[in-house]
């Protein structure tokens, strides 16, 4: 048998550790593996390897979870057609991401394939593809693209557009908070791309600053929306979408309820508050972090930043409101704030830069 070992190949490294781990046969493997080639030459995408072992009665579906978590332990590259050089850069609690660049053009692209245990039936991922499908309509220079969706042997992936530059939590990380005029002119960037989602129904759902791209040259960019209803798997996945809750905003945080405009706009604001003073808003351990969102008013950013302006200041409260419908109504209302406040001025750049940029408002 060739030696997969490191290719998420899936099928041909689960064989290898299911032979590893006395869990099935060499014949096993081999057969599975030709039925799946067979499908393939048929025209038809195979099941993966492991229902396959089920449906013999070679394997138990606890058997399958024991090896597909040995899987993403030893993946290092991923083999896709279309792709190559395909390397494993971030593990996340629900993908895994590679860098490699298309065949031909060489273009640098991002993919990410959904861990193991989130679609487990035809339905769930029929429905993941819809909803990938739906992100790719997703056309805005302040949002990350989605390129391409697909499925590698009944798991679906992503390809998106790589953009270089630090999140915005690795930026306050190493520059600490922002001097007003910038925190503003990212918040109107942000709010334009969300803006954009929202007008065809599509919410983030966990808008923090690990999820804003603030590259060098050119705009922000908004990545990691959402992309299924968090509910249905809050029991294996830990109840909450969140592994940090401090962007959560309090409906969320109550009842784990899918992402709305609104809730967005809290979890923008909270980000806000983090960008303009460098700690969220509430700050402890995980359950009191929820409590706060849920009964404590959220703090004056001027206690921990007092240069920023009292109109700044009372956009945070209103973004941070407990009750949904003392929010902003939208995010081009955030984006009319920021353009009214004289901070910035809409502007395309000496580039060539793209439409409805915000610059810092030369004095």
């Amino acid at each position: 048998m060739v030696n997969n070992k490191n290719r998420y190949s899936i099928s041909p490294l689960f064989g290898e550790i299911a032979m590893n781990l006395g869990l099935a046969g060499p014949t096993e493997i081999m057969d599975a593996l030709c039925f799946q080639n067979e499908e393939r030459s048929f025209g038809r995408q195979p099941g993966r390897i492991g229902q396959i072992l089920v449906d013999r009665d070679v394997l138990g579906p606890d058997d399958v979870t024991r090896i597909m978590e040995e899987v993403e332990v030893r993946t290092r590259t991923l083999e896709l057609p279309g792709f190559q050089s395909l390397e494993l850069v971030d593990r996340g609690h629900t993908t895994l991401q590679f860098r490699g660049y298309t065949i031909g053009t060489r273009k640098t692209v991002l993919i990410r394939i959904l861990r193991f245990g989130l679609a487990e039936s035809p339905d769930d991922t029929e429905r993941f593809l819809s909803e990938l499908s739906t992100l790719s309509r997703l056309d805005h220079p302040n949002v990350v693209k989605v390129l391409a969706t697909g499925e590698l042997e009944g798991i679906p992936y992503f390809v998106l557009e790589n953009v270089t530059g630090p999140t915005l939590r690795g930026q306050l990380d190493e520059s600490g908070p922002m001097p007003e005029e910038q925190a503003l002119h990212l918040l109107s960037q942000v709010a334009a791309g969300l803006e954009h989602a929202h007008s065809v129904d599509v919410f983030h759902g966990s808008v923090c600053p690990d999820a804003i791209l603030t590259p060098r040259i050119g705009p922000a960019r908004v990545m990691d929306f959402a992309l299924f209803d968090w509910c249905s798997f809050a029991a294996a996945q830990g109840a909450a979408r969140l592994d940090s809750p401090y962007y959560l905003s309090p409906e969320q945080a109550r009842k784990s309820t899918r992402a709305t405009a609104t809730s967005d706009i809290y979890s923008l604001g909270a980000t806000l508050f983090h960008a303009l003073t460098g700690r969220p808003p509430f700050r402890g351990e995980y359950l009191e972090v929820l409590r706060q969102h849920m009964k404590r008013p959220a703090p004056d950013p001027r206690v921990h930043a007092p240069g920023v302006s009292e109109e700044t200041a009372r956009l945070v409260a209103q973004m941070l409101a407990k009750k949904p419908e003392d929010r902003p109504r939208t995010m081009t209302d955030i984006v009319q704030f920021v353009q009214r406040s004289g901070v910035t001025r809409l502007e395309v750049d000496d580039s060539g830069g793209l439409p409805g940029r915000l610059l810092p408002r030369r004095r």
